[in-house]
């Protein structure tokens, strides 16, 4: 009787890869390790067919660390061109969709596509006078009420 070869190679359970170029490159050395750590969480939601359908919701990014954080590490992200956007979420309890990017590749050359981060958020909040608007830019604030309906503001 033959024994039977074990196959070692065999991987047990799931698994993210990140390529030799990836992380020798500017854009992910100029990275801290929150931001890397986020990216890792990307990568494992990611199963081969949703390159550009990944859901991470703030609710999940809470386990893992501070809002803030997750916000600054996300941001960083999209600056280096490794995730992109695909769909803002935010109303209706919708989740944005990111997408894993391959822009990294050309980080630091004249040909990198920049893209910055969403930065404007808008409040609405109804009230039995009227509806407030707020916009928040950056430090500044601009404060918009009407008593029937929205209005322009800046």
């Amino acid at each position: 009787m033959s024994k039977k070869k074990k196959n070692r190679n065999k991987i047990a359970g799931s698994y993210s890869v990140i390529e030799h170029n990836l992380a020798n490159s500017e854009a992910f050395k100029g990275l801290n390790i929150y931001a890397k750590w986020l990216y890792m969480e990307f990568k494992f939601r990611f199963y081969g067919d949703n390159r550009k359908h990944i859901i991470f919701k703030y609710q999940e990014a809470e386990k893992l660390m501070h809002q803030n954080t997750f916000t600054k590490c996300k941001n960083k992200l999209i600056e280096n061109g490794l995730i992109d956007i695909v769909k803002r979420g935010g109303f209706y309890k919708q989740p944005n969709i990111y997408g894993l990017s391959d822009r990294w590749k050309k980080f630091g050359t004249k040909d990198f596509i920049k893209i910055d981060p969403p930065e404007n958020r808008a409040f609405i909040a109804y009230t039995f006078r009227g509806v407030y608007a707020y916009t928040f830019r950056g430090q500044g604030c601009s404060i918009a009420y009407t008593f029937r309906g929205l209005q322009a503001f800046l």
